[in-house]
């Protein structure tokens, strides 16, 4: 009747007005979904329009997390029951976010979702609740407790799938740039070792310089220093008969015998006479 709804709106209302006086739906309460959770216990009515939306969305992206299904009933006079137990068995599952999901229906058929016992054990459960139930226009208590609502099961598994799909995005991302990173290292990899290279052989070089500027240096100052290339330039080498190179007459006597070298030949020559000049001392 028009009496029983309005009585039934009055008291929706009423019990509205009680949880925001309790602070159920302050923010400040509602707990964080892990990101990439490994279990997910999903409450449902099994083989369900809802638990196979929400299960063909979420494996789109993920599948990485094991998914707990929790066979429930979602609607009429035992659904209060069956999902507060459901609850406790997800949590006793040991999940790491909990999922209540199920698709449109009538007023009476979603009432549940209304239900105050139900809505306080959602709010005391200590796993995050997210719901996905009914359809964007349809508003009930239990939306606004859980920890996230996503209206629809749908709309729900896509919220548990953003961290998927930003890292998705995000590998992606870098696949594509990965062609001209590598480029860009290998590039600065070959400007390294050519740079290196070219120390490499500067260094030789530099080092092969010194070694032929001391090699010409001691070639020239070995000829330089070779008796023969003394004769070339018109100089003689005097030596006695025994072969000692004569460089003063104070061993010499008249009537020796000494021996020249020039640069084609010797001359033998007995001394007749020789003059000894003495150095002054400085």
């Amino acid at each position: 009747t028009v009496d029983g709804i309005g009585a039934q709106e009055k008291k929706l209302a009423e019990l509205k007005a009680q949880f925001e006086k309790d602070g159920l739906f302050n923010q400040e309460h509602k707990k964080a979904t892990p990101l990439f959770p490994s279990k997910i216990g999903v409450i449902t009515s099994l083989d369900s329009a809802a638990m196979g939306d929400f299960i063909t969305t979420l494996r789109l992206h993920n599948n990485y997390s094991d998914v707990v299904i929790i066979p429930t009933i979602m609607q009429g006079i035992r659904s209060e029951l069956s999902i507060i137990e459901s609850i406790d068995s997800a949590c006793y599952e040991d999940v790491d976010v909990i999922a209540i999901v199920r698709g449109g229906g009538s007023v009476d058929d979603l009432r549940v979702f209304n239900n105050e016992n139900l809505c306080r054990h959602v709010f005391e459960c200590d796993v995050p609740i997210i719901t996905g139930i009914g359809h964007q226009t349809d508003q009930h208590l239990i939306n606004f407790i859980a920890d996230i609502s996503g209206m629809t099961p749908t709309a729900c598994a896509s919220i548990l799938n953003r961290p998927f799909i930003d890292i998705y995005h995000k590998i992606n991302h870098v696949i594509e740039k990965l062609p001209h990173i590598i480029l860009e290292k290998q590039t600065l990899i070959q400007q390294k070792v050519l740079f290196s290279l070219e120390l490499i052989t500067k260094h030789i070089e530099s080092i092969i310089k010194e070694k032929d500027n001391k090699l010409r240096y001691l070639s020239q100052s070995l000829v330089t220093s070779n008796p023969l290339s003394r004769l070339k330039s018109g100089y003689s080498i005097t030596k006695d008969v025994r072969g000692n190179v004569l460089r003063s007459v104070s061993k010499l006597k008249q009537g020796d015998m000494i021996v020249t070298d020039l640069i084609d030949g010797s001359i033998e020559s007995s001394i007749t006479e020789y003059n000894h000049e003495k150095k002054a001392n400085h």
